[in-house]
């Protein structure tokens, strides 16, 4: 007889990735480094601009995560140009190219999720609905 696999993934937090339980940032290094503490930085103020890591769909989170990460790729590689070190301008290009399609995802969320003169969707559409100019209100 096979094996009932109708639930694939547990969810119990023991089970789940450090970084998926919020226990690491990362899979690999401490965390302790500059440039670790600068991504949990970047990453914190970016969510916090959308309402919170813990809110966002895992997708919001992978690219909080990339647009977190491609900052601070992108300010070592600044950091190591100021300090006359010799940097890859295509490495140095397509970091920021990534990072600003990143951002600029992100801002779209965010305006997404911003409401419309304090009004969220439901306070909207219950507005609409007593005053009898809902969709489903009017006569056909």
């Amino acid at each position: 007889m096979p094996a009932d696999t109708s639930e694939v993934a547990c969810t119990h937090r023991v089970s789940r990735s450090a970084v998926t339980n919020g226990s690491r940032i990362s899979l690999f290094g401490d965390g302790r480094s500059a440039g670790a503490r600068r991504y949990r930085d970047i990453l914190a103020s970016l969510a916090s601009e959308l309402g919170g890591l813990d809110t966002l769909p895992e997708s919001a989170r992978q690219t909080v995560r990339r647009a977190a990460q491609t900052s601070v790729e992108c300010e070592l590689l600044e950091a190591a140009k100021a300090a006359g070190k010799g940097v890859d301008a295509l490495t140095y290009a397509t970091l920021c190219n990534s990072n600003h399609r990143a951002l600029r995802m992100l801002y779209r969320l965010k305006s997404q999720n911003v409401p419309r003169n304090g009004q969220n969707l439901a306070d909207y559409l219950a507005q609409k609905t007593k005053a009898g100019q809902g969709a489903f209100n009017k006569a056909a």
